[in-house]
């Protein structure tokens, strides 16, 4: 009797030990990656968490798939992941890139439209910016479909005068059509 209490007692320790192990070895893959510039990365809608475990680990950005994908589940973030443009460093942890990505924290950029500006002027400045193409925005500010129209309140299809100035942040990656909404 005294040696199986014995061996129970063993047995117990030796499953303590592989548990530490085990939490330790995925603590350990959550860390950064290494070192390395911060990449551009799009989420685009309707992606699945498996592959964007797959491709933040082919870029280099988190040390395991399977650690991150665990971490996610164990959080629940992982339903709360948001589509956009990220700008990821490996130099993050990956408790870190999880939650900018269910945060939505994706990349933004600032614009300035001074006022007496023209549409034209407008899709130059947003070009410059890197947000859209100057002859996007002309094409639909000046032919606007009518549910743009009645959006933006213009009787007509030029929405000449109906762009309003003011320093706006866009998120990286969005269309025309949601810029003059």
């Amino acid at each position: 009797m005294k040696r199986y209490k014995w061996k129970r007692k063993g047995g117990a320790k030796y499953l303590s030990l592989l548990l530490s192990i085990i939490l330790l070895l995925f603590f350990l893959s959550l860390l950064p990656s290494g070192k390395g510039k911060p990449k551009e990365i799009e989420i685009k809608q309707g992606t699945s968490l498996l592959e964007i475990a797959e491709k933040l680990k082919s870029e280099g950005i988190i040390r395991s798939r399977s650690s991150f994908l665990l971490l996610a589940l164990i959080t629940g973030n992982g339903k709360k992941l948001k589509a956009g443009w990220y700008e990821l460093s490996p130099n993050l942890p990956s408790w870190r890139i999880l939650n900018i990505l269910a945060e939505g924290k994706g990349m933004r950029i600032k614009v300035t439209i001074p006022e007496g500006f023209t549409i034209r002027q407008i899709g130059e400045r947003l070009e410059q910016a890197g947000i859209i193409s100057a002859k996007e925005l002309v094409s639909l500010a000046t032919d606007a479909p009518l549910t743009l129209r009645i959006i933006v309140g213009s009787p007509s299809g030029n929405l000449e005068g109906f762009l309003f100035p003011d320093t706006y942040i866009f998120p990286k990656g969005i269309s025309a059509e949601e810029i003059v909404k």
